[in-house]
């Protein structure tokens, strides 16, 4: 039974793993396309005192002893989704088998206060530029895959956006949840929009704004979103393009409010 258990979160960290194991679209491709999207500016980013790392104390990993002592998986998913469950974790149990992922719209709705983030990253009159100042903010950070565990305890994979700005650093779901925090102070209606098929874990964001020459889209419910990839520079280049075109997306729905 214990060895059926590890199989179990075996394959669940596998499938974590595949995010951060998959490269970001833009390695091993042609030169990026890095032409100024028209009327885009490239002079708003400002430089003043760097604000202080918000804290983020709702974000709690699952300790490693807990997935590797499993006798009662009915008590040990009670006891995880009490524990874990409102700290952004999913557990669910079907069939005896435990799944435990990360919830991301629990982890959006208890996002930290970037606002003073956002003015330090640009002080541009639109909106939109400001968006766009925070998304080549966040496209210039280091790709870096956090890792799974942190002293014995589960994280996922995943750093919170306080961990991102601590770090300078992030995958593709760390870097996205960013972005998402920062557009968050602004109003702005977005979507996560994550693939996890054919070995390809990735996430990108859905942001609704005006497109502008070049740029990627989308259209939901009526609602068109120009899609920002921080993992590679924007507007994607053709095989960029073509790399999130070919995939199916999972729409994760985000409330700014």
């Amino acid at each position: 039974m214990i060895l059926m258990w590890l199989g179990c979160i075996g394959w669940w960290i596998g499938w974590w793993i595949g995010c951060h194991s998959s490269p970001p679209p833009s390695e091993n491709t042609e030169p990026l396309n890095t032409t100024t999207p028209q009327n885009a500016s490239t002079n708003s980013i400002i430089a003043t005192v760097v604000p202080p790392i918000p804290k983020q104390e709702y974000f709690i990993g699952i300790p490693k002893g807990l997935l590797n002592n499993i006798e009662d998986p009915i008590k040990t998913h009670r006891l995880l989704q009490d524990n874990y469950g409102s700290h952004g974790w999913t557990v669910a149990i079907q069939e005896d088998n435990l799944t435990i992922q990360l919830n991301y719209q629990a982890l959006f709705n208890n996002r930290p206060d970037l606002s003073k983030w956002t003015t330090y990253i640009s002080k541009a009159s639109s909106v939109d530029q400001r968006i766009r100042d925070y998304v080549h903010y966040v496209q210039n950070l280091t790709y870096t895959s956090p890792p799974v565990y942190i002293d014995n305890t589960l994280i996922g994979g995943y750093w919170t956006p306080s961990m991102v700005l601590e770090n300078q650093a992030g995958d593709c779901d760390s870097l996205s949840m960013l972005l998402a925090s920062l557009v968050a102070v602004e109003k702005v209606q977005m979507v996560l929009l994550h693939n996890s098929e054919e070995n390809v874990q990735h996430m990108v964001v859905g942001i609704a704004i005006d497109p502008l020459e070049k740029e990627l889209m989308t259209e939901l419910d009526g609602q068109r979103y120009v899609v920002f990839d921080t993992t590679i520079n924007h507007p994607p280049s053709q095989q960029q393009r073509d790399f999130l075109q070919r995939y199916n997306f999972e729409v994760i729905w985000l409330d700014p409010q």
